[in-house]
């Protein structure tokens, strides 16, 4: 069956200023059912409205933003720079994916 509403939800994605620099990125990634795959495939982050930097399920160390539901993660940056993070989910059924994108709020650290 195709992946539709009916199977995923939408991703939500949230950024938070823990101070010094220090941010923490919120996504929740969930289905209705039981997928093969499902998660963040990617997490691109913005400064001062630029492409910054990325991390990729696949790179060693950043495997688990493939996960199941919600996960979180902590990125280090500049103080006194904008931030925001657009995050790709991911979800595959065995049959039929779907990928959709989340963008945070922006946040000044």
């Amino acid at each position: 069956a195709p992946i539709s509403n009916n199977y995923y939800n939408t991703p939500i994605a949230r950024l938070t200023n823990k101070g010094n620099g220090k941010m923490s990125i919120y996504f929740s990634i969930t289905a209705k059912y039981k997928m093969k795959k499902l998660g963040a495939t990617s997490v691109n982050i913005y400064k001062n409205g630029k492409f910054y930097t990325y991390f990729f399920y696949t790179l060693s160390g950043w495997e688990d933003i493939m996960a199941y539901n919600t996960t979180s993660m902590s990125f280090t940056g500049s103080t006194g720079a904008s931030y925001y993070v657009v995050m790709a989910a991911f979800a595959y059924n065995g049959s039929s994916e779907k990928s959709e994108r989340a963008i945070t709020n922006t946040i000044k650290t």
